[in-house]
């Protein structure tokens, strides 16, 4: 705006700025200035202020020039690094086109050089694995081989050649067959004094009071091999006291789980009697035997010789388990299904008291084993009276002695989760 309708005039006098007519409408600057009482205080404020517009302004403008400049130098910079990055493409792409060009071009030379098929690497392959050329490396090992393993001529079948005294093997085969004859020998003395004991032991079990010793030492030594393989252990405790004074009842003690201190521990009382008892005898001496050697169960093992022939294999006692064995070729696996038996039957006591096992299902699978240990003693004896095996044997005794396991297996479940007992 101006004042009086005159031209604002800005006069420059060296370093002097003149300002006339020059009016500024801001209702807000102007009740600034009205606020300052003095004349000169007001000047001194509208000097100032126009001090530090101008030198705004001036630092404004050098700094748009400044991004100007940049703004321009960036773009020359572009433009220029374009140009070179057009002409450095056409340069590359110039040396491939004349490095692999198909006609001319150096890389597809030199690889026909080196590569083709009359190439130097053909050449020198041939030369190297040529089997008819004696210097080649096949032809070399061609020649080693016939020299080493070419035959019995060769050094290798010389060398390893049995007949050929002097020879490794000549003298190995030489060791081997003194050790096989040393080995017979020691086998034929060991099968002699097997049969030497066998027939020490019959002529002393024909003498009366030995016989019973003898039947009871040939259960024990039968044990003692069942048990290698488990962790339980036999005890012979036939000339040693038990718990109650001055009584030896109990033949052998088995400790149910010895060989794992971390397991329930139980035992089994093991009677062996080579004479014939009466019911009442038969349980005297189970709870003598149980209670002498502090067992939870007893098992009782008759010999055929003296007990007669018994209806079953296994009879269920409410003290243990009593079996019938040959005295003199008493059967494992008959002596393995009673020790097995007796375990389970202490677990079948134990937990029918307190959970109501199905003594039933149990007694049926016990049927069960005695009538398949039945069908394996007589396909043994016939096996004994044709005095060879044939397979359809073979195939029933396995099949015999599965359903054995079978039997066990469901007698054992039946201990492990009881059922309500049947009516």
């Amino acid at each position: 705006m101006t004042l009086n309708n005159e031209i604002p005039q800005v006069i420059i006098d060296g370093d002097k700025i003149c300002v006339t007519s020059l009016v500024v409408a801001d209702r807000t600057l102007a009740a600034y200035l009205q606020a300052m009482k003095q004349p000169e205080e007001r000047l001194k404020v509208v000097e100032q202020a126009l001090r530090i517009g101008l030198m705004a302004l001036q630092s404004a403008v050098g700094s748009i020039n400044v991004v100007d400049y940049v703004g321009r130098a960036v773009e020359k910079l572009i433009a220029d690094t374009k140009e070179s990055n057009e002409k450095a493409i056409e340069e590359v792409k110039k040396v491939f086109e004349d490095a692999f060009k198909k006609d001319g071009g150096t890389m597809p030379a030199g690889l026909e050089k080196f590569l083709g098929d009359e190439g130097k690497l053909v050449k020198l392959t041939n030369e190297l694995f040529d089997p008819k050329q004696s210097e080649s490396a096949f032809g070399r090992l061609g020649t080693f081989m016939e020299e080493w393993i070419g035959g019995h001529e060769s050094k290798l079948g010389i060398f390893l050649n049995p007949d050929r005294e002097g020879s490794t093997f000549h003298q190995f085969r030489k060791d081997i067959f003194e050790k096989i004859a040393a080995i017979s020998g020691q086998i034929h003395n060991q099968e002699g004094k097997k049969e030497g004991k066998k027939e020490g032991k019959k002529e002393e079990s024909s003498r009366g009071t030995l016989q019973g010793r003898v039947f009871e030492e040939l259960i024990f030594e039968k044990y003692t091999d069942i048990l290698q393989s488990t962790s339980d252990l036999i005890e012979a405790t036939g000339n040693k006291a038990g718990l109650s004074k001055d009584v030896k009842k109990g033949d052998a003690v088995i400790h149910v789980n010895s060989g794992h201190p971390s397991a329930p521990q139980s035992r089994i009382v093991v009677e062996v009697k080579n004479t014939n008892l009466t019911v009442p005898e038969i349980e005297r001496e189970l709870i003598s035997g149980k209670k002498n050697h502090n067992a939870e169960i007893a098992l009782m093992i008759f010999s055929l010789a003296k007990a007669g022939s018994p209806n079953e294999c296994f009879q269920l006692h409410r003290h243990g388990i009593i079996c019938y064995v040959d005295p003199e070729d008493p059967d494992t696996t008959t002596l393995t299904i009673a020790y097995r038996l007796t375990k389970i039957y202490a677990d079948v006591i134990r937990v029918s008291s307190t959970t109501g096992l199905d003594l039933i299902k149990f007694r049926n699978e016990t049927q069960n084993i005695e009538i398949q240990l039945k069908s394996f003693a007589a396909i043994k004896t016939q096996l004994t009276s044709i005095n060879k095996t044939t397979k359809m044997i073979d195939e029933s005794l396995e099949f015999i002695k599965n359903n054995i396991n079978d039997a066990l297996k469901k007698i054992e479940i039946l201990t492990s989760q009881p059922t309500t007992a049947s009516n």
